[in-house]
């Protein structure tokens, strides 16, 4: 059977609204209510922060993608449901029609990432078809994930995708910024850029995965 590749890429933040200092939790070795209430205050960011990590928490601000060979495409915009639907319709028109074809996708940490956060949205927003495409197997077969690839059995390994693009030799990633300043960047209403840059990855991550496996 024929397989068609779709390579992807995500950007996520945090949720609309900071946590209240009341969630937070402050170390156990603080007891005094003075301390606890700085500790807190002073964590609202952070913790802000950190829900760019977490799927019940965050948003999919930006989605890339590319079929095979084809041109990297973005969707950045808010709200999430509909960016993620304009996503989807746009994937669709561009796979071939060819039912003997299959559906493999690449990306890089995307197992655990960027396909479970989509596949956790497919279902929220009614998108049945994305979610019957989206694998919730912890070793899928329709995935190459190229981490994965890359440490083998080193599972505590390290390596980001343009430390391991650099050593193939292929050029890096956009100047300027990275998946930690995203948020900085959709606060300062730079969605241009942002899109800009998970079009590179995804550009990166096809260049790769055809490095490996050409």
């Amino acid at each position: 059977m024929s397989v068609t590749d779709i390579y992807i890429d995500i950007e996520t933040i945090p949720s609309p609204c900071p946590p209240s200092p009341e969630c937070i939790q402050a170390p156990a070795n603080y007891k005094d209510p003075e301390k606890i209430a700085a500790y807190r205050q002073n964590a609202i960011e952070d913790e802000w922060r950190k829900e760019s990590l977490l799927s019940h928490r965050g948003r999919v601000l930006c989605i890339g993608w590319a079929v095979d060979d084809g041109e990297a495409c973005s969707v950045c915009a808010e709200p999430e449901g509909p960016a993620i639907e304009s996503f989807w319709a746009s994937l669709c028109s561009q796979l071939p029609r060819e039912s003997s074809r299959s559906i493999r996708w690449v990306g890089f940490n995307v197992t655990s990432f960027d396909l479970q956060w989509l596949r956790h949205r497919s279902f929220k927003y009614g998108l049945r078809d994305l979610s019957y495409q989206l694998p919730a197997d912890r070793y899928p077969k329709n995935v190459f994930d190229l981490r994965s690839w890359w440490l083998g059995p080193d599972y505590q390994g390290k390596g980001k995708l343009e430390e391991i693009a650099a050593f193939f030799g292929l050029p890096g990633k956009t100047d300027g910024i990275d998946g930690s300043k995203v948020f900085d960047f959709w606060r300062a209403g730079q969605l241009d850029e942002i899109a800009a840059y998970c079009r590179r990855d995804v550009e990166l991550v096809r260049e790769l995965h055809q490095r490996i496996t050409g």
